[in-house]
């Protein structure tokens, strides 16, 4: 898609009008067909790499004056005590 296109004032066939609930509406019925056919990430086009996400270890968040740090556990395993060893008082 070029942008000589999207530039292009519609012609007027290209336009519709018909009533609406606020008086006199115009279609643009080629517009949508236009919009449609648009690369939704133009980016594309340019690299092949697949987007790579960090994920944090900590949040800080501020709380009134102070920063509080919280520990991302996500990706963290759960700690898990065999009911066997948890009964033995050591």
């Amino acid at each position: 898609m070029n942008r000589e296109l999207l530039e292009r004032p519609f012609a007027p066939e290209q336009i519709k009008q018909r009533d609406g609930n606020f008086g006199k509406t115009l279609d643009y019925v080629e517009g949508h067909a236009i919009i449609q056919g648009l690369e939704p990430k133009p980016g594309r086009n340019y690299s092949n790499d697949e987007t790579i996400y960090v994920t944090p270890d900590i949040y800080i968040f501020k709380v009134g004056d102070d920063y509080e740090i919280v520990q991302n556990e996500d990706g963290l395993p759960k700690l898990r005590i065999n009911c066997e060893v948890q009964s033995h008082n050591y």
